[in-house]
């Protein structure tokens, strides 16, 4: 879990001042899967005619560019999360919500 609290962004590898912090971005990032899976996934979504990827796994990442140019990527999720179901509704709004706070604070 990453939080915020007194201007330091803390995650159970990592912390960050916020008065350092130069830009934060919210990525979304693909889990690579076997090809297998891939494959017979392609398949039901031809077969049902679905335009969507229906078990994509992805990882949520708050990438902090500090002021010194280096680059960290605070992982939000442990698991791969599914996109477009309940779970990673969520975690999308409260990574977006603690980005928004940061953005505010760095303003």
């Amino acid at each position: 879990m990453i939080t915020l609290e007194n201007n330091i962004i803390k995650s159970e590898d990592l912390s960050c001042n916020v008065a350092s912090i130069q830009k934060i971005e919210l990525k979304i990032v693909p889990v690579k899967k076997p090809a297998s899976k891939t494959v017979f996934n392609s398949l039901a979504n031809t077969l049902s005619q679905s335009m969507s990827n229906g078990d994509e796994p992805v990882q949520i990442i708050l990438r902090i560019t500090c002021d010194d140019q280096s680059i960290k990527d605070l992982v939000w999720n442990k698991e791969p999360y599914i996109r477009n179901n309940l779970d990673y509704h969520k975690a999308i709004k409260e990574a977006r919500a603690l980005q928004e706070q940061v953005q505010k604070s760095i303003s």
